[in-house]
């Protein structure tokens, strides 16, 4: 069963798992237009949309197709026009203390997780799949970002990236299969460049 509805509400607002939501408060500032099936997003925390909004208009996008599952723990935000589709079967995970900034793109056919404490900043692209047939396959992998990783903007994480731990990645890269922990990597490539000994 789909369930599509905009979600207007400041105060903390508790949706039934009938509609789609256990166990996860969402507190939206601005507008957002959310299309969801049945017990969809689960965990246990505070999912904040839109925290950054001056008004009302602006307006965010939420899609979860049947058999997806957002997994929210602790407290997780969410800035404004931001675009997150969860296809048939995919499952995202964003961990406490998250936040993903501005216009960030997030589209999962098989499996990403964000660990606690990562900053992604404005216009980052999130994406395990081709989305289309290439020679008759459709390829997709999972990813997984790591605890206190912070992504720069307009950049962009492809299918089967691995981002460990305590990782900064500059501004405009492209990421494409592992970083190893405590790295500052960059470029179009994204490769490391230099040790990470913290970020604030």
């Amino acid at each position: 069963m789909i369930i599509s509805k905009i979600i207007r509400f400041l105060n903390g607002y508790k949706i039934s798992r009938a509609n789609g939501i256990s166990n996860v408060k969402i507190r939206d500032s601005a507008t957002t237009y959310i299309r969801i099936c049945k017990n969809s997003i689960q965990g246990e925390g505070v999912l904040l949309l839109n925290p950054n909004a001056v008004n009302r208009k602006e307006s965010s996008k939420l899609r979860i197709d049947d058999g997806g599952v957002l997994i929210i723990n602790g407290t997780v935000s969410l800035y404004t026009g931001f675009n997150i589709h969860i296809g048939k079967g995919g499952v995202l995970r964003i961990e406490d203390g998250t936040f993903i900034n501005e216009n960030s793109l997030i589209s999962i056919a098989d499996k990403c997780e964000i660990g606690k404490q990562c900053a992604i900043s404005n216009n980052v692209t999130i994406i395990d799949s081709n989305f289309h047939e290439i020679n008759g396959e459709l390829r997709s992998k999972e990813i997984k970002i790591g605890n206190k990783v912070l992504i720069g903007l307009n950049t962009t994480v492809l299918k089967g990236s691995l981002i460990n731990d305590n990782c900064v990645i500059g501004a405009e890269s492209v990421v494409v299969g592992e970083i190893e922990k405590n790295s500052i990597a960059t470029g179009r490539i994204a490769k490391r460049i230099n040790e990470c000994v913290g970020w604030k």
